[in-house]
């Protein structure tokens, strides 16, 4: 599940955060960006995409046990 899908138009950096019922075993893509990083401590897989030109209004992360989520962007200056 997407926790979080910014878009930060001053730094030109989309954050996506998301959570999954593996417990860090499931590989975590986020559709067009690239691997999730899982982090133990918090339970939560994160990427953070430099240079991005505009905001996508969508994001789709696929898990490699078979899950898909797709959430809006929200956008921030």
């Amino acid at each position: 599940n997407i926790t979080k899908a910014a878009y930060n138009s001053r730094k030109k950096e989309l954050t996506v955060d998301a959570q999954s019922s593996s417990g860090g075993k499931a590989t975590l893509t986020v559709t067009g960006y690239g691997t999730m990083t899982y982090d133990p401590a918090n339970n939560l897989y994160k990427l953070v995409v430099n240079n991005v030109e505009a905001n996508p209004g969508t994001v789709a992360v696929t898990s490699s046990f078979g899950g898909t989520d797709i959430e809006k962007v929200i956008g921030k200056k």
